[in-house]
This record gives structure tokens, sequence and C-alpha cells, in this order.
């Protein structure tokens, strides 16, 4: 019996028109992608190993269709502190181990039935969070969240060096650069890639509907930070939005509100025996640092507005991702 490569961080459902669903997950190993499909008992029922042409490959999410997995090359380069690793003045991955390399990234479509992969010249940005992805006849749409150009060092205000965290370590990053939601179509006839972006407002961490992955969706659900001061960090987040998908630019956005709150990634729970894609519930910790305490708070997806809030009477660690079961 085989043993399963590592996988990535991120995973994803696919729900059948039977209603059945299977776990993607996809491992990477230098050039060699592999992706899996688990069924609802835990078994896998499929398997496609691809070798991709993609140079120093920093893969840290993916996306799915009907027929296809959705991966693409993030350009960077790799420029490691040795002396100051060797010493212990800075971390393996230091500032700047991994940067833009202001080259066209590749994206590449994997067909799910193994057969030869389409593989497509993208642009420069950097992509670490897909919404959704999804076809429409000979086009596929793809909604993620990227970034113009992006430099690895002091993690979302964490300071590998210094074992602390400081939001006022992304001082470093430069907030033209982003991150923003983006829309991008494949044209698989011409054989072309082009994005628009949704506004540009700093925007990472998005959720659709769980059981729409890989399928049309009209919302996406982000972490925001859309009134920045001059010098102020992206990073934490300050609210929720609600992003349209078609086009239109509608949002909806909830803030916390009182100060000195700040936000994490939403997670839709979807209410049980709905059929409309938002009506669900989002949940949401919220950071409430002058009074060092941490709320759950529990949104209307249709609306963002407040239908509970649980507090914790401590700050418990800011988190990146999360789930419901």
């Amino acid at each position: 019996m085989s043993r399963l490569r590592p996988l990535l961080a991120h995973t994803k459902v696919w729900v059948a028109d039977d209603g059945s669903e299977r776990l993607v997950g996809l491992s990477v190993v230098g050039s060699h992608f592999t992706f899996y499909e688990f069924d609802e008992r835990g078994d896998r029922v499929a398997t496609v190993a691809v070798e991709l042409p993609f140079s120093n490959p920093l893969t840290h999410d993916f996306s799915l269709t009907e027929h296809y997995y959705i991966v693409a090359e993030n350009p960077v380069r790799y420029e490691p502190d040795v002396a100051g690793a060797l010493d212990g003045s800075q971390p393996a991955l230091g500032p700047s181990f991994v940067a833009s390399d202001d080259r066209p990234g590749l994206l590449a479509l994997v067909p799910r039935d193994g057969s030869e992969p389409i593989v497509l010249e993208g642009d420069a940005s950097i992509v670490f969070h897909y919404a959704n992805a999804w076809e429409e006849g000979s086009r596929i749409k793809i909604a993620a969240c990227a970034f113009d150009r992006y430099e690895l060092g002091a993690e979302y205000g964490f300071d590998a060096a210094g074992g602390r965290f400081d939001p006022n370590l992304l001082l470093r990053h430069n907030n033209e650069w982003g991150p923003f939601l983006r829309l991008s179509t494949v044209d698989l006839a011409a054989g072309t890639v082009t994005h628009e972006t949704v506004e540009h407002v700093h925007r990472d961490f998005p959720r659709v509907h769980p059981r729409r992955e890989g399928r049309p969706t009209k919302y996406a659900y982000v972490a925001a930070s859309p009134h920045l001061q001059e010098g102020e960090p992206f990073f934490p987040f300050q609210c929720i939005q609600k992003v349209a998908l078609d086009g239109s630019g509608r949002t909806l956005t909830w803030k916390p509100a009182r100060p000195g709150c700040f936000v994490g990634e939403p997670v839709v729970a979807p209410r049980p025996g709905a059929v409309e894609e938002d009506d669900a519930w989002l949940l949401i910790v919220v950071h409430d640092v002058h009074a060092a305490a941490t709320d759950l708070v529990v949104l209307d997806a249709r609306t963002l507005a407040v239908a509970a809030e649980l507090r914790v009477d401590r700050l418990l660690p800011l988190g990146l991702h999360g789930t419901w079961a």
C-alpha cells in the first residue's frame, strides 16, 4: 500500500450532481504535483500526478472546477540569508527570503481525468488564496486574492527572529502591492488569461459556500481593510465584506463597533436545508485588543447583521484559517 504525500494546507470539497462529496487535496514536491480525491468514507478514489514546468514553485492553495484542477505558478526567487541563518541572527526563512521575480508566471489546468495538462502564461502576481473557480462553456472563471508583488519577511506581522507579533512590521509591505480580490478569465479556445481587479481594496482569506466549490458562485466573503490611513498596515484586517462576483461591485461590510478590534477569516456555515447560496451563517473570530478579549461573532450571510456574539475574557492568539464541521 502506497503512502500519500503530505497535502497542502488547503483542501477542497467537490459535491457531485447526486449530492455525494469528495475531499480533494494537492501535494507538491518540486515540480511534481499530485491531486488526490477521497470519498465520504475516506477511501482514495482518484489520483492524478503530473510534472508541471514551474520554476521555484511556491504553492499554498489551488482551485478546481467540474473538469479541471487549477494551480498557478507564483513567480518568485529565493534569496536566503545564509550567514544570518548560520549565526542565528536571522531565521532560515528571513526577510525577503522569498520575493517576487518580476516575470510572468504560468497557470496550469490539470484535467481531473488524468489527460494532458493545459499550461498558459499568466502574470507576475502572487496568489496565496483562491475563493473559487467554475466553468462557463469554453471559459473558466477564477476568483482569488492576489499580490501584485510580494516579499516574505515579518509574515503577517510576525517577527520570526524575535519570536514576537507586531503589526507594525508589515510597514515594509507596500500597500500598493495588494492583496486585492480579482476575477480571472481563462479562454480555452483562445489560450489566453485576462484579469480584472474587483476594486483596489485590501482583501484576503476569501471563502465561498462550501458546497459551491468548483461551481458558479455569486458571492465571496473576505477579510478586508478598506480605509487605510497613510502608512497603516492592511493586516490585521478591519472588517468582513460580502463581495458580489458578477462584476457589479456590490459589497456589504460589517465592522466591529468597538475600536481596536480586528477580524479573522470568515467561515461559512450553511443553514440546514438552505437553498439560496447566502442562506448561511458567517463565523468570525474578533480580537478586541483594548479589552484583551476575543469574540466569536455570528453574522447572517445575507445581510451581515449580527445574530450572536460570544465573548472569551482573554485575547486568544491571532489565527489565519478556520473551518466549520
